[in-house]
């Protein structure tokens, strides 16, 4: 399993998120998951407006056939209806055991301390497992750099 840390310093996940679903939603199947149903209804209307010239196909639970979404968001935990490779984790939600997903995006705010220093709790605790490490920052444009 390979995990890809995100550090937003330049910009919110609102922002960032929806481009890089854009390259990924071509090739994989993607499981989104929140902390809470709010947090997803949320993501759910971002992912319809955030740009009136792109259309990112996705659903929440609600909406109903989890199991054809390319992307799907979710508040539950070990709830993968459509089989998603990625999975995208936001919130500070832990990275799952290894072998559940082929790639896992895990998104936090540089700006946050909490969040930061969750992220690097689970850094610590993938590095003694089975897991591929990535770490991408964004650098004064917004880009992101692997370091």
């Amino acid at each position: 399993m390979r995990v890809d840390f995100y550090h937003l310093e330049k910009s919110s996940l609102d922002a960032a998120l929806p481009k890089l679903l854009e390259k990924a939603v071509a090739k994989h199947k993607i499981l989104i998951q929140t902390d809470m149903a709010d947090r997803s209804d949320y993501l759910n209307g971002l992912l319809w407006t955030y740009d009136p010239d792109s259309f990112l196909p996705h659903a929440v639970e609600k909406d109903g056939f989890p199991e054809s979404q390319p992307i799907f968001i979710t508040h539950k935990s070990d709830f993968n209806p459509a089989s998603a490779d990625i999975l995208v984790l936001i919130d500070g939600r832990p990275v799952p055991p290894v072998g559940k997903f082929d790639r896992v995006l895990y998104f936090f705010n540089g700006r946050d301390e909490e969040a930061l220093q969750k992220a690097r709790q689970e850094w610590k605790r993938l590095k003694d497992e089975e897991v591929e490490l990535f770490y991408w920052q964004q650098d004064e444009s917004g880009h992101w750099q692997q370091k």
